[in-house]
């Protein structure tokens, strides 16, 4: 099968979507599938992956919507993709699920675009504006039920064509690399967070959180993504200088393969004030740890409060002060936690499952 990937751009593949669309593009060419990644604009990072990567990786340089660049390229990619017998175009990302649609779909291809979190693509396009262009789209694919919901509701979608593929989680290769050691006292209860620095994932939560611990115990914590905003950044920085927290929370930065380090955490963090279905979450499953999430999104479709870990109000820093406090005092909880977590992570969530998934998408028509 000849398939396509719109893409807004690509920052890494070491979390979120991007991780996703990773596995899903290796799992499609594995499997023998002829796959080409068109990007709207270039990234230092997949300037590099370009070079790099055995993926057949196309740039398009459109960096505004309206204009008469765009609309000159979609075309030029339309004739390419007609030509060479392109049978699914999958777009992700707000710009990517305008673009297909509308320049990209004939009467010999199936187009489909993606939600994946619970209303950030609204901030961009609106939904007046995606009705529309979902008219000439086969399939709207979420992954999460939340995400379906929301994208039904705000988009007037048909159910005949809502889609809703859970995220894919594999097990960590045998031959990773060897790991840096993130945490410095053997002692300490160890929090990890694996998230994308910027405004949304309220890492700031997290560190006033911290600032309340009780100081009867060692708390140490590692936070793991790409800093995407740099004034946000700062003033987690201010927030470190404030409380003198520079010896206990430690800025990593994104790592190529996160997973590898969440052996060495007690408990796994996810405070976003959004989600579609958290891929840092599935990984803190299938790696057993215990977890502490906001009641968000498709949160509640991977942890059960009080089964394989807590959730607590967006926001609410008393009960993620509360919710850290218990796990750290109840070793055998947080156990408890992980193995149930492990057990709905290979059972629910393989990336074989997702795969499968996808194919059998990618070979319906409406």
């Amino acid at each position: 099968m000849k398939i396509a990937f719109l893409l807004d751009n690509i920052h890494s593949f070491s979390a979120g979507s991007e991780r996703q669309i990773y596995n899903l593009v290796t799992g499609l060419l594995e499997n023998g599938d002829d796959v080409t990644l068109y990007l709207l604009r270039a990234t230092p990072f997949s300037v590099q992956l370009i070079k790099e990567s055995s993926f057949k990786i196309v740039t398009l340089n459109i960096s505004k919507i309206a204009s008469l660049n765009t609309f000159q390229t979609m075309f030029k990619v339309k004739k390419r993709l007609t030509a060479d017998s392109f049978q699914v175009i999958h777009a992700f990302f707000p710009d990517s699920c305008l673009l297909a649609p509308l320049f990209l779909k004939t009467s010999n291809n199936q187009v489909i675009t993606s939600r994946r979190d619970m209303g950030l693509i609204y901030n961009s396009i609106p939904c007046w504006l995606l009705r529309i262009v979902n008219v000439r789209a086969d399939f709207i694919v979420s992954n999460s039920k939340s995400v379906a919901k929301k994208a039904i509701a705000c988009e007037s979608i048909p159910e005949r064509k809502s889609y809703v593929i859970y995220n894919g989680i594999s097990e960590l290769p045998t031959d990773a690399p060897p790991q840096q050691e993130l945490f410095n006292n053997k002692d300490s209860i160890k929090l990890i967070i694996v998230a994308n620095v910027k405004p949304i994932k309220r890492i700031h939560d997290l560190l006033f959180a911290f600032t309340k611990l009780t100081r009867d115990m060692s708390f140490e914590l590692a936070i793991i993504g790409e800093p995407q905003d740099s004034t946000y950044c700062e003033y987690l920085n201010t927030i470190l200088d404030q409380y003198k927290l520079h010896d206990k929370v430690r800025f990593h930065g994104s790592l190529l393969e996160p997973r590898q380090y969440l052996s060495q955490a007690d408990i796994g963090l996810l405070v976003s004030e959004s989600e579609g279905l958290s891929n840092s979450l599935l990984e803190y499953m299938l790696a057993g740890l215990a977890i502490i999430a906001t009641d968000v999104g498709g949160n509640s479709e991977l942890v059960f409060d009080g089964t394989n870990g807590l959730l607590i109000p967006m926001g609410n820093k008393d009960k993620l002060t509360e919710a850290i406090e218990t796990l750290a005092r109840n070793e055998d909880l947080r156990k408890n936690f992980g193995n149930v977590s492990v057990n709905l992570a290979e059972e629910g969530f393989s990336e074989e499952s997702m795969l499968n998934q996808y194919r059998r998408l990618y070979e319906r028509e409406e």
